[in-house]
């Protein structure tokens, strides 16, 4: 009788240590995914170091243009960037939001509501890859960079210390489909691409929150992790018809893409220009950055440019001097440039 009863005892208490396993399991599997809220909501910032967001003039940031202050113009309290916290990555991405936890961060930054691409045009094109590494062309007003900013001893003025990333301050995008930073090479790829390239938004026209992880040290040679979302969808920029027919932007013209080449006929386009050596430039047609014509279509006075292009397909004139730049359109559409000394 007493054996029958340990033997049950026994019996018993294996089922419930199993039952107890089981519900241990249960639980662990269903604690395997992180939710937003497992996120830390600890604003992560680096020290009093001051971060923020420059770009093209036809960029906005929250719905102001950047305009006068492009590219150069430090003012940290317009485009500055606000630290955040992995929740708040989270609550957009928890994937995004677990690669930044694993990177050992000593800033965590963001930007919201930059309007890039249903605006005029930046005037110049970006070269960069897309996800499945194909090259592709952007307006240049799909390229905005963070920067972070340091005081003038003597002024107390700010001023750009370091742009990111840049060739001292390599990062990484860990959102590829939406952005593309430059590689980790000085040896320009065929494209002209190195890691002194700009970055470039993929993702067409939108309103965006940028977001930048300031590592404590560098992961696979990258100082930062770049993320970016699109909040919403807005319609491409498209001209006017009657705005442009073709254009002749340049050095020479401060890359003023409304200077109208003038119409001698419907095949025939001209325009006399006063250049300094070396100023480059391009013709582009109906309001776009799109090329019409390279110097390697020039059949006339080939010997007064070279090819300048870097992947733009600009040409670059060789000596000062001014010149009648011919644009005519052939048959199939064909277009060819004459370029004489007036």
């Amino acid at each position: 009788m007493k054996k029958l009863f340990v033997a049950a005892l026994s019996t018993l208490l294996v089922l419930g240590m199993a039952a107890c396993g089981s519900k241990k399991a249960s639980s662990s599997s269903q604690q395997g995914e992180k939710t937003a809220n497992d996120y830390s909501d600890t604003v992560i910032k680096d020290g009093d170091t001051v971060y923020g967001m420059v770009g093209p003039s036809a960029a906005y940031i929250n719905g102001e243009a950047i305009g006068a202050r492009a590219w150069g113009a430090a003012t940290p309290e317009f485009g500055a960037a606000t630290a955040t916290s992995l929740r708040d990555v989270a609550q957009r991405d928890l994937k995004v939001a677990e690669a930044f936890e694993g990177k050992d961060l000593k800033g965590l930054y963001k930007v919201e509501k930059v309007e890039l691409g249903h605006q005029a045009l930046a005037g110049y094109m970006k070269g960069a890859y897309n996800e499945k590494g194909e090259y592709v062309e952007r307006d240049g007003v799909y390229t905005v960079k963070f920067v972070k900013y340091g005081v003038d001893e003597e002024t107390s003025n700010p001023f750009i210390d370091t742009w990111l990333p840049s060739p001292e301050a390599y990062g990484e995008t860990l959102t590829p489909a939406t952005f593309w930073a430059p590689p980790h090479q000085e040896a320009k790829d065929e494209h002209g691409l190195a890691h002194d390239s700009d970055s470039v938004n993929l993702a067409g026209a939108g309103e965006y929150t940028y977001y930048i992880g300031v590592y404590k040290k560098a992961v696979n040679g990258a100082y930062y992790g770049f993320a970016v979302f699109q909040d919403k969808q807005l319609t491409e920029f498209v001209p006017p018809e009657d705005q442009v027919i073709y254009s002749i932007p340049g050095q020479w013209n401060g890359w003023n893409n409304s200077a109208e080449m003038t119409k001698v006929n419907d095949n025939q386009y001209t325009a006399e220009l006063t250049v300094a050596a070396g100023d480059n430039g391009r013709i582009t047609e109906t309001g776009t950055w799109t090329t019409a014509a390279d110097v390697r279509d020039v059949t006339v006075g080939a010997s007064l440019v070279e090819d300048d292009n870097g992947g733009d397909h600009n040409f670059k004139f060789l000596a000062a001097g001014t010149y009648t730049v011919t644009l005519n359109i052939g048959a199939g559409d064909v277009k060819t440039i004459s370029i004489v000394a007036a």
